[in-house]
């Protein structure tokens, strides 16, 4: 009888430390949420429309097609053939950083909810790694494969729709321009047993001026910010390999999903 007793003791105790737990973990979240709506409070924009400073951060979404040398697999096929050719098998997830501000035109009056305004991006940076195999044009057989580096440095600017049905909230829609130049540093391993064809080189390539279409929807809460882009674009490449031949590629599709999270002060 005693031995249950402290059996039942010890795990009402055990039930008690346990609910004493949760309680703390939960005033803790409280607290911390407590802070965070009182920092946001207090740096709060006094307008949604008020122009600021924006600081966003990026993360460029995979996509299947990213890549795409479909012009340079027919040109180098012409040149050159019986190659194999370089197939992408799409972008991972890549990171992107961008510095910039948000105008709005005091002399466009259309209501307290409404505004039109100019977002700018100053410097607009982005890193995506591709993934390509290649293929033996006559069988299809896969002989080797490639990982690239894309670097992208270029500005955005564009005319912005701003919608805030409360102080400190908003919603925009954005179309901007992107003039951009990329580069890109990758190597190339290949190996098809049956031609006893060995194949391993290092390229580098830098594209020509290209200009991208960016269509946009953000959303703002106090100095919070979050959005998509689409970028839309097509780099033109002049690639280089170790031996320094070289080669031109039209048309590479860069164009990716970007998801934005960031501050505007």
């Amino acid at each position: 009888m005693l031995i249950q007793v402290l059996i039942i003791t010890f795990e009402s105790y055990n039930f008690i430390k346990t609910v004493k737990n949760m309680r703390n973990q939960i005033l803790r979240l409280l607290l911390a949420g407590s802070l965070l709506v009182g920092a946001l409070s207090v740096h709060s924009q006094g307008d949604a429309f008020d122009k600021g400073f924006s600081l966003r951060f990026g993360l460029n979404l995979p996509n299947s097609s990213f890549g795409g040398f479909d012009d340079f697999n027919s040109n180098w096929g012409i040149a050159n053939p019986g190659t194999p050719r370089a197939y992408t098998k799409g972008s991972s997830l890549g990171f992107g950083l961008q510095l910039g501000s948000m105008f709005f035109f005091d002399g466009i009056d259309l209501g307290s909810q409404m505004a039109i305004g100019l977002d700018v991006s100053y410097i607009d940076l982005n890193y995506i790694p591709v993934n390509y195999e290649f293929k033996t044009l006559a069988t299809g057989r896969v002989i080797g494969e490639s990982k690239m580096h894309y670097f992208q440095m270029g500005f955005m600017v564009g005319p912005t729709f701003s919608f805030s049905l409360v102080d400190n909230m908003s919603f925009d829609v954005a179309f901007k321009f992107n003039p951009s130049w990329s580069g890109f540093a990758a190597g190339v391993d290949l190996n098809d047993e049956p031609t006893n064809t060995n194949y391993n080189d290092t390229y580098g390539g830098i594209s020509y001026f290209q200009l991208g279409y960016v269509p946009a929807i953000y959303f703002r809460y106090s100095i919070l910010f979050l959005g998509f882009e689409y970028n839309i674009n097509n780099g033109n490449h002049n690639m280089v390999n170790d031996d320094h031949s070289s080669f031109v590629s039209n048309k590479t599709n860069m164009s990716r999903m970007k998801f934005l999270f960031g501050f505007k002060f």
